[in-house]
């Protein structure tokens, strides 16, 4: 079942099945409180209850070690209590950024569940020892699978993070009646930093194609394309925009029968042709 999404920054809903956004919005939802509250509240009490001591257990386990001797068990134990609470910052700096929505960049969470992956294992080799503090050890291999599934996740958005290009489609109506057109909008923005190139007939660098229930291609504006092969490029920040006016006919110039059909707005990028959001509309 489709999503009726966006591709604007501030999206609440990106592309992709119903399944595919609650998959997501369950993903970042278990993230930032289970992440960011265990990190929390072990870097505190490494920190700033205990003021940096490690457990007397601890000491004991690596009495006379090179971890004894250098950095010192107090040190390491330090260290640790700040890659855990560093963990809360960058997961706190993600939150402030709204990261968490499908289609901004999540720089910041990923080097947070990196970091949290590396914290884990560090303190796995702090407290892998027989004894009490072997639920210690189950706990936090519990963890380092779970936060490697979690960054795997968290870096796979609803949108293309390698291409910040935005496609939004509007349409000034949604039922077509005999005789009639529909008026297109086709909008592509550039979210990224560095400018994004389109290549292609300078009449067809954004185009759209018209698909019916079963998924078929009915239409493409690209095939009437005439102009001339040219590379253009959307500065960062900055958008571009095409206007089409379609009668609902097919490639062959035959009105299409009366039903549902799919309108998706596309661009020709450096490599190939970037789809984006899509309109519903009824043909009578």
């Amino acid at each position: 079942m489709p999503i009726t999404g966006s591709d604007r920054e501030f999206a609440v809903v990106g592309r992709g099945t119903v399944f595919d956004g609650i998959a997501y919005w369950v993903t970042l939802a278990g993230i930032y409180p289970m992440v960011g509250g265990l990190m929390f509240y072990s870097g505190k009490g490494k920190l700033f209850d205990n003021n940096g001591d490690a457990p007397q257990g601890i000491k004991d386990q690596f009495e006379g070690t090179f971890l004894d001797t250098f950095p010192g068990v107090d040190t390491a134990w330090f260290i640790l209590g700040i890659f855990e609470f560093g963990v809360f910052v960058l997961l706190l700096a993600s939150l402030i950024r709204l990261e968490f929505l499908p289609h901004r960049d999540k720089s910041i969470l990923q080097v947070g569940l990196a970091l949290a992956l590396l914290t884990g294992i560090a303190a796995v080799l702090v407290c892998a020892a027989p004894g009490p503090r072997a639920l210690l050890v189950v706990t936090d291999l519990s963890s380092i699978l779970l936060l490697g599934a979690l960054f795997v996740t968290a870096a796979c958005s609803l949108d293309d993070p390698e291409l910040p290009l935005g496609l939004e489609i509007s349409v000034d109506k949604v039922v077509l009646t005999l005789n009639d057109s529909i008026r297109i909008a086709l909008t592509a923005t550039n979210y990224g930093d560095t400018p994004i190139a389109l290549s292609g007939p300078s009449d067809c660098l954004l185009f759209f194609d018209v698909r019916n229930t079963t998924g078929a291609s009915v239409f493409g504006s690209h095939q009437n394309c005439v102009g001339a092969t040219v590379t253009e490029t959307i500065p960062a920040g900055r958008n571009r925009e095409a206007v089409f006016t379609w009668h609902g006919r097919n490639s062959a110039g035959v009105r299409l029968p009366p039903g549902f059909y799919g309108i998706s707005a596309l661009a020709l990028v450096a490599g190939g042709t970037r789809r984006g959001a899509s309109a519903a509309i009824q043909i009578e």
